[in-house]
């Protein structure tokens, strides 16, 4: 008798199990037919624009060329003559970070990002500038130290329109993206063969004797604002054209 039980107990188990894996079964792919758009995302196209600014100041008609590439991957779109660009196939539920650069005019680095939900299928970017680099004829330049502030004199051709900086550090690697101390931005808006910046050194803590490195960078004068550049976390220009690296013993 308690054998037989057993038995009917056993069977009852196993029907009601085989039942309940079934259920759980359909509940499963239920959920997962519900989440996958939210987590896997739908495709989504992209549109973005770019405008082009010349070192005149003057909006570029062409916008053909400059490429637009996703952060960390090698997926790259190029502009039509409009300035305009699509990606297609993203995922809605994840953000994309994306890389704009044109020869001659710079990069900006992880400028636009955007983030596409639910049942969304298209996404507008905002429209990003770039800025051609500066025609300045460099000729040479003289670095100097004195009471803890540097001075760069710079020689070049007749040159108008144009803006400069200096980065200084005490590693020959010195950049825009590098740096300890930096100069004002300096803005030229008449025709010039010489020019100057300096450096305060003030408060440093460089033992005498130090090398510092300094990298001097010219860019179009009409980009009177930086970008947060996500990468290098720092703020930059675009237009930048370091043109050379120097140094001085303090």
């Amino acid at each position: 008798m308690n054998k037989q039980i057993n038995i009917l107990q056993f069977k009852s188990i196993e029907y009601f199990s085989n039942w309940g894996i079934i259920g759980i079964l359909v509940v499963l792919l239920i959920f997962s037919s519900c989440t996958k758009t939210e987590e896997d995302g739908l495709d989504v196209t992209v549109t973005g624009f770019i405008k082009l600014i010349d070192y005149n100041g003057l909006e570029v008609i062409d916008k053909s060329g400059a490429n637009i590439n996703i952060y960390g991957s090698s997926e790259t779109k190029t502009t039509d003559s409009n300035g305009k660009f699509v990606f297609s196939g993203l995922n809605a539920g994840t953000t994309y970070k994306f890389n704009y650069s044109k020869n001659n005019y710079g990069t900006k680095n992880m400028a636009e990002s955007g983030t596409f939900y639910g049942d969304q299928t298209s996404g507008l970017l905002n429209t990003v500038t770039l800025y051609q680099k500066p025609d300045v004829n460099f000729k040479e330049a003289t670095v100097s130290y004195n009471n803890s502030s540097i001075t760069i004199y710079s020689t070049i051709a007749n040159s108008s329109y144009f803006a400069c900086v200096a980065f200084a550090k005490d590693s020959s690697n010195v950049s825009d993206t590098n740096y300890d101390y930096s100069s004002s931005y300096y803005y030229y808006a008449g025709t010039y063969t010489n020019i100057g910046n300096s450096i305060s050194l003030t408060g440093n803590n460089y033992p005498a004797g130090t090398t510092i490195y300094i990298a001097l960078y010219f860019f179009n004068y009409y980009e009177d604002y930086y970008y947060w550049d996500n990468e290098f976390n720092t703020f930059r220009i675009t237009s930048g054209n370091n043109v050379g690296i120097y140094q001085v013993t303090i």
